[in-house]
């Protein structure tokens, strides 16, 4: 089966996401960064807010809860300006715009919280998507079955015509178990345009 459509993951995708280099760039001079760090983007409340089912307002209240009184206004800060602070990955936004250029249909299946649409607009990529799945609103997180029938659905895809880029190996073979064919992206974008050039895609 041909492949028409390109599905992009956003994180270690399309844009790099370091959380102590974010906590570093937004609060340079504090000493806690790898505190910060870690209670906000390593624990499971950063998946509840990828999978849409708490606010950022009861994120903070939860964060703070095992943070001293002192690094609150600073867990505020980070919350509210984190999406800011990431870089984008050059050669693969220009792959997109590429495919984009060769009637590829590009989509975005991402597991993001509320401020996805607010990294779209740092992207510049609005305009070249035909859709996007994004965690926080359908309440389901790659790798459940789930969110990839979402994807299918609402846009009309038939897996077998669609090629899905993620960085992580479990989300790549949850596609393939519903026919979607994949590639785990690991920084080497040599490697996925072989693949896709192997895929029969027009590069």
């Amino acid at each position: 089966m041909m492949i028409k459509n390109i599905i992009f993951d956003c994180g270690r995708v399309l844009i790099k996401f370091n959380p102590i280099e974010i906590v570093s760039r937004i609060l340079p001079e504090i000493k806690e960064k790898s505190l910060l760090s870690k209670e906000i983007f390593e624990t499971a409340v950063w998946q509840l807010l990828d999978k849409g089912v708490i606010s950022k307002e009861e994120a903070y209240g939860t964060i703070c809860s095992r943070l001293p009184n002192n690094l609150h206004e600073h867990c505020k800060i980070i919350l509210d300006n984190w999406y800011n602070e990431l870089d984008e990955i050059p050669d693969t936004l220009k792959l997109m715009k590429d495919l984009k250029n060769k009637n590829y249909n590009i989509y975005i299946l991402s597991n993001f919280n509320c401020d996805f649409y607010k990294e779209i607009d740092n992207l510049g990529i609005k305009d070249i998507l035909s859709g996007q799945i994004v965690s926080s609103e359908e309440k389901y997180l790659k790798p459940d079955k789930e969110i990839y029938l979402k994807l299918f659905e609402k846009y009309n895809l038939n897996p077998s015509e669609c090629y899905f880029i993620d960085d992580k190996e479990e989300n790549i073979e949850a596609g393939k178990k519903l026919e979607m064919d994949g590639f785990v992206f690991k920084d080497n974008v040599e490697e996925l345009k072989s693949d896709l050039i192997n895929k029969g895609v027009n590069i």
